[in-house]
């Protein structure tokens, strides 16, 4: 047999370039890279999450995989801010020469001053951990609260008065009075009530109880001033009333109840509203 040559033709300089590009590309985007990267490059607290998974064991492939979706295990890592800030009033045109430590205004507790609402250079220190329970009641005022509950979410107030309003409306009534007044006056028990009215029994709420409520609720809600003008036959506060007095002169003729002593008791709350108007 003859003998054969094996000509490799020459790696031109294009592909030599390609090649070194798609070697660095994989570089790159290697895994152990990736981690590497976040290593030098992210925050202490993910850096420190980041060197405990590989000293758990989790290979390079599963941290670079967390790292480019954002693990939620590396968010909840993080502390949330607890305190309620107000941007500060009228920063962006506040003058340079007030943007300094002396202006009492700057260290205003509610309204407190953020170097990011304006490229002033002042800065405000951070009050320490006895001071901030010292002041939580301007760090955490009432009025910026919320109440979490699914139920409050899930009751439909239409089905227990016939004032015409939105349900989303009197829910936030609702969550008003329990916000606002309830902790005051406690004439009920507010779990047994939700329950009761999201399952639409009458042991412990009935539509007495519940335009009562409505009715006390609509007082807190400033950002609609007619709501609570009790002398406006055209207000939710009024129709509430109304709505809840027609109701009481009926049990009260006939078989009273628990919720009809409760609703009795809230009734009496409103007036206190309507005295201070």
């Amino acid at each position: 047999m003859g003998n054969y040559t094996l000509t490799l033709p020459l790696a031109s300089p294009v592909d030599n370039g390609k090649a070194r590009e798609r070697l660095e590309a994989l570089q790159v985007s290697h895994p152990a890279a990736v981690v590497y990267r976040a290593i030098q490059t992210r925050p202490e607290a993910e850096v420190h999450e980041v060197v405990r998974r590989i000293r758990a064991g989790a290979n390079a492939e599963t941290i670079a995989r967390q790292l480019s979706t954002a693990d939620p295990l590396l968010q909840v890592q993080l502390e949330p801010e607890t305190r309620y800030r107000y941007q500060f009033l009228y920063s962006p045109l506040m003058p340079s020469y007030l943007q300094t430590p002396s202006n009492p205004f700057i260290h205003s507790l509610i309204h407190e001053w953020n170097e990011n609402d304006h490229a002033g250079n002042v800065s405000v220190p951070r009050l320490s951990e006895s001071e901030e329970r010292y002041k939580a009641q301007y760090l955490r005022p009432v009025h910026a609260a919320s109440i979490v509950d699914h139920r409050m979410d899930e009751v439909v107030p239409s089905k227990w008065t016939t004032v015409n309003a939105d349900d989303s409306l009197m829910r936030t009534f609702i969550r008003a009075y329990f916000l606002q007044e309830y902790d005051w006056f406690t004439f009920f028990h507010k779990d047994y009530f939700l329950d009761d009215m999201l399952a639409g029994s009458n042991t412990f709420c009935s539509p007495l109880l519940v335009n009562a409520i409505l009715a006390v609720g609509c007082h807190f809600q400033n950002y609609l001033a007619q709501l609570a003008e009790f002398w406006n036959p055209n207000s939710l506060g009024y129709k509430f009333l109304a709505e809840a007095k027609r109701l009481w002169a009926v049990e009260e003729s006939g078989e009273r109840s628990l919720t009809t002593l409760q609703a009795t008791l809230i009734i009496n709350t409103y007036r206190k509203h309507v005295r201070y108007r």
